[in-house]
Formats: structure tokens, sequence, C-alpha cells
């Protein structure tokens, strides 16, 4: 077995849980579809973790995966992951409905698990190359076409014998991340708007509209506009009675004034404005989100 390392969509020193970027979360799921062949709907993105996160189901091939994805990227531990951690747990409750965990809760739980047991190394940034791992080098066409038959039903003794539950499950407590995502979650979303509002209000004020066009400066705003949405659209309205933000952000976007320098400036004062309010709302969750990071073994980074 080799310990054979891969970096893929993430540098030294990311850590998994939190997206520090608006941008890196567009470009890392367009760079993770564009790669893997995965249709969005099989590919959890939020920006709660760091990297887009890959669902198996059974309705998208026999061994879970689209027989058509591209087999290179199959030496990635996220689609490997042992039942427990792959699938969503579900809970008893009152109704005859069980309650699901949800997508959000799901993804921050799998970088948490990969991350304590190294498939995920946050200094280096890399990943174990599972196929590696089990004397398999995916860069040779022979082993392409072992992926892409087992993909499509074929038995292949390797590829049927990966298990990665002796490297991640913890003999003693094996739902310690249910429980501590759980535990950072209501500082981990709070703390994720004033990140992601923080690296807005830093790009707002960054761009220069001196040499461009009133239309290139418009298209500026609403490209900026249209990150906010995505990213912060979960964002609740200001307790102090001022407009629900994403209603103001789609305003100022949709805006007769973006005709000159002047009005597109002022537009991107505005909006820099209510990005710097919202991290300064937030911030404090970072803070102690932080703490509680420090409270936890999980080796994951500071945010």
């Amino acid at each position: 077995m080799e310990n054979r390392r891969r970096a893929f969509l993430t540098e030294p020193g990311d850590a998994l849980v939190l997206a520090r970027t608006a941008l890196s979360i567009v470009e890392r799921y367009s760079a993770f579809t564009s790669e893997s062949g995965l249709d969005g709907q099989y590919v959890v993105s939020t920006p709660l973790v760091a990297v887009p996160m890959p669902i198996a189901s059974k309705a998208a091939g026999p061994r879970g995966w689209s027989p058509g994805l591209n087999p290179v990227l199959f030496w990635h531990p996220l689609f490997w992951l042992p039942p427990r951690v792959a699938l969503r747990y579900r809970f008893d409750s009152e109704s005859d409905v069980p309650d699901i965990e949800t997508e959000s809760e799901w993804a921050v739980r799998v970088a948490l698990e990969v991350t304590l047991s190294e498939l995920y190394s946050p200094v280096e940034g890399t990943w174990l190359d599972i196929l590696a791992f089990y004397g398999l080098d995916i860069e040779t066409p022979e082993v392409q076409d072992r992926v892409r038959a087992w993909l499509a039903g074929e038995p292949d003794e390797t590829l049927d014998g990966i298990d990665l539950s002796p490297l991640i499950d913890l003999p003693n407590d094996e739902h310690w991340a249910l429980e501590s995502t759980a535990e950072l979650l209501p500082s981990l979303r709070p703390a994720s708007w004033a990140l992601i509002a923080n690296d807005l209000a830093e790009t707002a004020g960054e761009l220069t509209l001196e040499s461009v066009s009133s239309a290139e400066g418009a298209a500026q705003v609403a490209t900026l506009v249209n990150l906010a949405l995505g990213t912060l659209n979960d964002v609740p309205a200001s307790d102090e009675g001022l407009p629900d933000p994403h209603a103001a952000w789609s305003a100022i976007r949709d805006s007769e004034d973006l005709t000159d320098a002047a009005g597109t400036e002022a537009a991107l004062a505005a909006l820099s404005d209510s990005f710097y309010e919202i991290r300064d709302d937030y911030w404090p969750f970072v803070e102690l989100l932080n703490q509680e990071i420090d409270g936890q073994d999980t080796d994951s980074s500071q945010v």
C-alpha cells in the first residue's frame, strides 16, 4: 500500500470547514463538476465547507456513481467513503417520517471525518490517493478501464474490496463527528456569513472603474451581487428594521443608475457598506468558532 497524496482544489493551509471566499465556492464547484462529470444534483456545494461534496446514489448507477464519470478522478477519497459517512443519518421522530441530516450538516460532518482520519491534510492541502493505497495507479489506461468497467457494474476484486472504515472510524466513538457538527453548527453558519461578507467587501473595494466602460462597470456590479446572492442567500434581515439585504442587492444590480462611473461607484460603495455591516454583525461568531475548534480534537485549522 502506497501513501501517495494529491492536491485537488485545495492549497496548503486550507481547512475543509468553511469556505474563505465567495469566488472559490463558485470556481471549485465548476472545476469539480467539470473534472468529474458529475451532474449538479449529485453535488453539495455550501459555504460551510471549502470543497464540493459528491453524493453517492443508486439512482446514478450500480456503484452509486454514473458509469459515465471520469475514472481518472476516482483516486479521490470522497468517492470511496463507507456508507456510514457517505449517507446522511436518519433519526427516529415522533411522526412516521424520520428526521434526516441536512445536506449542510452532512457536508460539515464529512469534512470533519476526512480531516481527522488524514484522508485530507489541511497542512499540505492534499488528499490520500485511495487507489494507490490499494496498489493501483490511476494514471495507467489499464486501471482507468478497470474503474470504468467497475462503475458499469463489472466485478473487480480489488475495487470491490476497498473499505475506508478502518481509516475513518474511531474505535470507541464512530459517531463523534455527528456530535461535533451539532455543537459547531450554531456558530458555523453565522461565522460563514462574516467570512464571505468580509471577502465580498474587500472585493468591492478592489474593483477599479476608472478604465472600464459603464457597461463593464455594471457587469462587475452584477457579478458581485450574484456572488452575494449565491453565497449569502440565508443571511437574515437586520434586527434594526433595515431592508432585506437580498432585495437591496438585487435593486442595486437592476438599478438604472449604472450608466456612468459615478453611478457604478455609488453602487459599489453601497454594496461594500452592506457587506461590512454583515461582517461586523457576525464576526464574533468567527472568534467563538475558533475557541470551539480549539476544544475539539479535529486537527482542523482555525478560521
